[in-house]
């Protein structure tokens, strides 16, 4: 089966690859971060997975504004993916940190279940 870059992964990005600033959360919003961190975690490999694929299209496009978009995908998922590898004690939530990790786990899902479908009709 043939493994795609879902449609989903620039249109959604967040933030467009420019770092934010420590974002200055309550204790409710902080509590959601690291709530929602700790769902994406187990699925690091697949977000990895994802920034794979995104990059080897990034790669083979002629069209520079393409290239330029997933790029800052590409950016967004690499911070998700180092936010998921720092100890909680140690991280610093960027401004949009909420963003960011809502965007990337519905990523993450739409991604599965595209490959659920690919691997379906490849039955």
């Amino acid at each position: 089966p043939t493994r795609e870059t879902p449609d989903d992964t620039v249109r959604l990005s967040p933030k467009g690859g420019h770092i934010q600033p420590q974002a200055e959360l309550t204790e409710e919003e902080r509590a959601e971060f690291f709530s929602r961190l700790d769902e994406i975690r187990p699925n690091a490999a697949t977000l990895l997975e994802i920034l794979n694929a995104t990059n080897k299209v990034r790669r083979s496009t002629d069209d520079k504004a393409e290239a330029a978009r997933l790029k800052l995908a590409m950016d967004d998922m690499a911070t998700v993916l180092h936010m998921v590898h720092r100890k909680t004690k140690k991280l610093t939530i960027p401004g949009n940190g909420l963003l960011l990790v809502a965007w990337a786990t519905g990523l993450v899902s739409s991604y599965k279940r595209s490959q659920t479908e690919v691997t379906e009709e490849a039955m």
